[in-house]
């Protein structure tokens, strides 16, 4: 079987996190929170996910996390930070809505902040 071919994110994922995308995923999880009412009974799907910089800002407030994203360096990235932080609420999956989606999930969370930032005006200064 042949490896899939390595994406840009997939060569940019281990430095992925600097401090302007988690500043921004700070905000767009503060926002959300002061916009959504998020409880723990949610099932909660980042899709788009990354290393997962939104859903570690919200995990306290939702139930079980699942982080979908089609890059395997972005996915090894947020696994490894989901067991450094014993985080076992939190899955990481290999996920494209485009070829076929899931309906489990309550609180569905985009990854695309700029899209967010937009809608939340959370970034216009």
């Amino acid at each position: 079987m042949s490896q899939p071919p390595i994406t840009d994110f997939d060569a940019r994922a281990e430095t992925w996190d600097d401090a302007n995308k988690i500043q921004r995923a700070e905000e767009v999880a503060a926002a959300m929170r002061r916009m959504v009412p998020l409880s723990r009974s949610m099932k909660a799907l980042e899709y788009g996910a990354g290393t997962g910089l939104l859903s570690f800002f919200l995990r306290d407030a939702l139930g079980p996390i699942t982080l979908a994203d089609s890059s395997a360096g972005m996915r090894a990235v947020a696994e490894r930070k989901i067991a450094a932080a014993k985080a076992v609420y939190m899955r990481v999956v290999d996920l494209d809505l485009m070829r076929g989606g899931h309906r489990e999930w309550r609180a569905p969370l985009s990854g695309l902040y700029r899209c967010l930032s937009k809608t939340l005006n959370v970034f216009n200064r």
